[in-house]
């Protein structure tokens, strides 16, 4: 049975990547997207695919030297507070098919524009 699961992660953008290396800073942004898929388990790895790419996009767009999200050991899971998935419910988060990649402009803050 294929249901939906928010999955959540955590990234430092093209500014705050060297700010924080240089001042010792953890400033950090976050983004989400939906999933549809048959269990949590296969949700969260399909979304670090998904923050990977995003992370990976994101600096290639702002034309800097990026990281490796996964490397960087950034935080990530798959939402369970009823509260949190209800007010998530309410505003425009991408939802994606385990194994499709969601429109990147449309995942995370608006960086740079």
């Amino acid at each position: 049975m294929t249901d939906q699961h928010l999955f959540q992660f955590g990234f430092e953008t093209p500014d705050q990547h060297p700010n924080n290396a240089e001042h010792d800073w953890d400033d950090q942004d976050s983004a989400a997207v939906w999933i549809l898929s048959d269990n949590p388990k296969e949700a969260l790895l399909w979304g670090e695919g998904i923050a990977e790419a995003y992370v990976e996009w994101l600096f290639s767009r702002a034309g800097r030297k990026g990281y490796s999200w996964r490397e960087a050991g950034f935080a990530s899971w798959i939402e369970n507070d009823p509260e949190t998935l209800k007010a998530a419910s309410l505003i425009d988060i991408p939802v994606v098919r385990v194994g499709h990649m969601p429109e990147l402009e449309k995942v995370g803050p608006r960086y740079g524009d």
